[in-house]
């Protein structure tokens, strides 16, 4: 039987393990009878290398307003004490950008956090039936606002969601607000990665050109 790859990779601390499981529970859905096979990566394409001979593979990658991931990772790994744990902002910016750049010529489609996390539920149901269309399978809008309501009623408060999640207590450090970085970046901070950033930024929507 034909196997369907889908790969979720890029920046950390950007709904990854959201859009994941997001991947994972439209597949459940899915009537197609496709045999879907899952896959999380940040840094480094090297898995891409082998997954791409299958025809079938796609690969969504996802973005975040880097100084919402870069503060994220930092909250996550003052909480448990990961390998960022004190260091610098230049070495954690750096894993994000590093990250993003791997994976985003391999991109089949792009999701952008903050067009999930502003939704209104409507538009979330929606915008998980858009990528069910990119991986080709198959959702009801019923069946996405069952997806919604795991998303946002287990999967962010680790309730009853399997070992498969890839989730733990760790990655919810502050509800996915966005602009929660201006309460756990200082302004040298900001300054840093918007300078360091800004071309993306801008590109990204997530700055005004000045």
């Amino acid at each position: 039987m034909a196997t369907y790859p889908i790969i979720v990779a890029g920046m950390g601390h950007s709904g990854s393990t959201m859009v994941y499981n997001m991947v994972m529970k439209i597949c459940e859905y899915d009537n197609t009878g496709k045999n879907f096979s899952f896959h999380k990566f940040h840094k480094g394409n090297i898995p891409y290398q082998n997954l791409n001979k299958n025809p079938n593979l796609k690969v969504i990658t996802h973005i975040r307003d880097m100084r919402d991931a870069v503060a994220s990772h930092i909250r996550k790994s003052n909480k448990n004490k990961s390998i960022a744990f004190g260091k610098p902002i230049e070495w954690i910016l750096l894993r994000h950008t590093d990250a993003y750049e791997d994976w985003k010529d391999f991109s089949d489609y792009e999701f952008k956090y903050e067009r999930y996390a502003k939704g209104s539920d409507q538009e979330r149901v929606q915008l998980i039936i858009e990528v069910s269309n990119v991986i080709e399978a198959s959702v009801t809008k019923d069946q996405a606002t069952r997806i919604l309501h795991f998303l946002e009623n287990k999967l962010k408060k680790n309730i009853d969601i399997g070992n498969n999640s890839k989730m733990s207590q760790y990655h919810v450090t502050n509800d996915g607000k966005i602009g929660g970085y201006k309460k756990t970046l200082s302004s040298n901070q900001i300054n840093y990665i918007e300078k360091k950033c800004y071309n993306w930024m801008v590109e990204k929507g997530y700055l005004n050109e000045q």
